[in-house]
C-alpha cells in the first residue's frame, strides 16, 4: 500500500531532504517576521494587560499570527505574486496601494524602526554610541546584504535564526524561572485586555509584511525543489508540483507557530516584569528584561542578537522594495548598487527619527491601513473558498468601506 507521503513527495527525494528545507523556510518566515516592533508590542502587550495577559495574548495572536498568515496563504494561492493578489482592486488603485505600502514597510516606516529597536537593544551595552553612527554600519551592513539577495533566504534561515530563536527562548526561560520581586499590580477588565492586544498587533505590519514575504519564501522552496530534481518550472508535472505546495504551506504553517510560540513567552514576561521596564523606552524593554535575567555579560550576547534580528527584517523588507522598486516602478531599471544605495540612505535618514517619532506617525495610518487590508485579504479567502472572484466594486468596498467603519467606531 502506498503511504500518502509517497502519495505526494516525489520517489527520487529522500525524507531528510524536505525537512532540512521545511526547517530553513520555516526559520526564515519566523525570522523575517520577528524583528522590529515583533521585539517590543507582546511585551508592551503584557506590561499592559497585566493579569489579564491571556486575553490580550489572544487578542495580538489573532491580528499578529491569524491575519499574516491569511495573507501568507493567499498570495501563495496567486504563486507568490503579490500583484496577482491585489489584481482584483483594479490596475491604478493596485499600483497606489502596492507602492504606498512598500514605502511604509520599507525605508519609510518598518526598516528605520529595525534600525530603531536595534539601537535601544545596542545602547545597554554600548550607551555612548551616538545614533547616526549605529545607523550608519546598520545601513552598510544592509547594503552588503542586498547585494547577495539569491542566498537572502538561506543565510537568513540557516545562519541567523537559530542563533535568535535560541537567544529568545533562553530570555522566555530565565524569566519564566527567575520573575522579578516585584510582582506585576496591572489589573484590567478581560474585555479592555483583548482589545488591546488585537489593536496593538496592527503596528507589527506583520500582515503588511506578509504580502510581500509569501513570494521570497514560495520562490525560494520552488527553486531548491526544482534544482534538486533537477526539473524546470516548464516540465514540472502535478504530482510535483503538490509536492512543492505541501512543502510550502508546511514551511509557513511551521514558521507562523515558532512566531506564535514566542510572542505569547513575550507577552507573559511583559505582564510579569512590568514594574522592571516601566519607565524605561519600548525599544530597551527586551534588553533589560536580558540582562535582569542573564546577567550583565550574557544580556550583552541576546542584546547584539537581538540587534540581529531587527537587521534580518530590514533586509527582507529592504530586498522586497528594491524588487518591486526595479521591475515595476521605474520604467528603466538602474544598476543594482543605486537601487541599494538610493534605498539605504532615505532608510538612513528616516532612522535619524528615533522610535517614538516613528510610531506616532505610523500609528494613525494603520488604524486606517490595517482594517481594510485584513477584510480585502479574508474577502479574497472567500473568492478562493468558492473558486470564483468577486466583482471589483465589491473589493473595493470592502477595503475602503471597512476602514472608514473601523474609524467611525473606534
Amino acid at each position: 500500500m502506498i503511504s500518502k507521503a509517497q502519495s505526494v513527495f516525489p520517489r527520487s527525494a529522500s525524507l531528510l531532504t524536505p525537512v532540512i528545507l521545511i526547517l530553513t523556510a520555516s526559520f526564515s518566515i519566523f525570522a523575517m517576521f520577528f524583528g522590529s516592533g515583533n521585539l517590543v508590542f507582546p511585551l508592551t502587550i503584557g506590561q499592559m494587560t497585566g493579569n489579564s495577559w491571556v486575553l490580550g495574548n489572544i487578542g495580538l495572536l489573532i491580528s499578529g499570527i491569524g491575519l499574516p498568515f491569511l495573507g501568507l496563504y493567499c498570495v501563495y494561492r496567486c504563486d507568490g505574486d503579490y500583484h496577482a493578489f491585489f489584481k482584483p482592486l483594479g490596475k491604478i488603485p493596485a499600483a497606489v496601494i502596492l507602492i504606498f505600502l512598500l514605502s511604509l514597510i520599507g525605508p519609510f516606516g518598518v526598516v528605520p524602526r529595525c534600525i530603531a529597536v536595534a539601537y535601544g537593544s545596542f545602547t545597554l551595552i554600548s550607551p555612548s554610541t551616538p545614533l547616526w553612527v549605529f545607523s550608519l554600519i546598520s545601513c552598510l551592513v544592509l547594503a552588503a546584504m542586498l547585494v547577495n539577495m539569491q542566498k537572502l533566504v538561506g543565510i537568513i534561515g540557516g545562519i541567523l535564526t537559530p542563533i535568535l530563536l535560541i537567544a529568545v527562548l533562553v530570555i522566555i526561560y530565565q524569566g519564566i524561572q527567575n520573575p522579578p520581586h516585584i510582582h506585576t499590580v496591572a489589573s484590567v477588565s478581560n474585555e479592555w485586555a483583548l482589545k488591546a492586544g488585537f489593536v496593538t498587533g496592527f503596528q507589527t505590519m506583520d500582515l503588511l509584511a506578509a504580502f510581500f514575504f509569501s513570494g521570497l519564501v514560495t520562490h525560494h522552496v520552488k527553486q531548491k525543489l526544482e534544482s534538486l530534481h533537477h526539473v524546470s518550472s516548464n516540465n514540472i508535472n502535478e504530482r510535483f508540483k503538490r509536492y512543492e505546495n505541501t512543502l510550502v504551506l508546511l514551511s509557513m504553517i511551521l514558521g507562523m507557530a515558532i512566531l506564535a510560540g514566542i510572542y505569547s513567552g513575550l507577552v507573559y514576561l511583559g505582564s510579569i516584569f512590568g514594574p522592571i521596564i516601566a519607565g524605561h523606552s519600548k525599544e530597551m524593554a527586551i534588553g533589560i528584561i536580558a540582562q535582569h535575567t542573564l546577567g550583565p555579560a550574557a544580556g550583552a550576547i541576546v542584546c547584539v542578537t537581538v540587534a540581529l534580528a531587527c537587521l534580518t527584517t530590514a533586509i527582507a523588507l529592504l530586498a522586497a522594495t528594491m524588487e518591486h522598486l526595479q521591475d515595476h516602478v521605474l520604467k528603466k531599471p538602474i544598476a543594482q548598487w543605486q537601487a541599494i544605495a538610493f534605498l539605504t540612505t532615505i532608510t538612513f535618514v528616516m532612522s535619524l527619527v528615533g522610535f517614538e517619532s516613528i510610531m506616532e506617525t505610523l500609528g494613525p495610518i494603520l488604524g486606517i491601513l490595517y482594517p481594510g487590508l485584513a477584510a480585502y485579504t479574508a474577502a479574497y479567502m472567500v473568492s478562493l473558498m468558492l473558486k470564483k472572484p468577486l466583482p471589483q466594486a465589491v473589493y473595493l468596498s470592502i477595503l475602503f468601506g471597512s476602514s472608514l467603519l473601523y474609524m467611525l467606531l473606534a
